[in-house]
């Protein structure tokens, strides 16, 4: 069931290709994350060359990164 049904946090993840025309024609694992909640629909990006699903890259990794640089 998707937000719409159940009103409450989604959050999908996804792993893709993307290759920019500046990055000499070679693709990059984007992980992607969608969350849909009440407040607004919030996604994000990450260009990586890390190994790992994007839901631990994201959370485990990134999440905890941006943390660290808050403080």
């Amino acid at each position: 069931m998707g937000f719409k049904e159940t009103r409450e946090k989604q959050r999908c993840f996804a792993t893709l290709s993307y290759a920019a025309k500046s990055w000499k024609k070679r693709e990059r694992k984007v992980d992607v994350k969608a969350e849909f909640t009440i407040k607004a629909d919030n996604t994000r990006y990450v260009v990586t060359n890390l190994k790992g699903s994007a839901k631990w890259l994201y959370d485990r990794c990134y999440c905890m990164r941006g943390d660290m640089e808050n403080r």
